[in-house]
């Protein structure tokens, strides 16, 4: 899990490869921006935003490092 304070968000990656993208904060009785990537069919074992949040990188179990843009 990494949280981006200049983006207001939380990226969560998955044992099935999925990457989560969520808003935050969250608050009750409001609707939560949730946007979900699927990288592939391997665990996302590290998962980091760039200090500028420019950047989101992911590794995987099987050694595959993915850099997304974040923007």
């Amino acid at each position: 899990m990494s949280f981006s304070k200049d983006l207001g968000c939380i990226a969560v990656g998955f044992s099935d490869g999925k990457v989560s993208i969520i808003m935050w904060p969250i608050a009750p009785n409001k609707k939560t921006f949730k946007y979900d990537v699927f990288l592939q069919i391997t665990a996302i074992t590290d998962i980091l935003f760039t200090y500028n949040s420019k950047y989101l990188i992911a590794g995987s179990d099987d050694g595959n490092i993915y850099v997304l843009e974040s923007n």
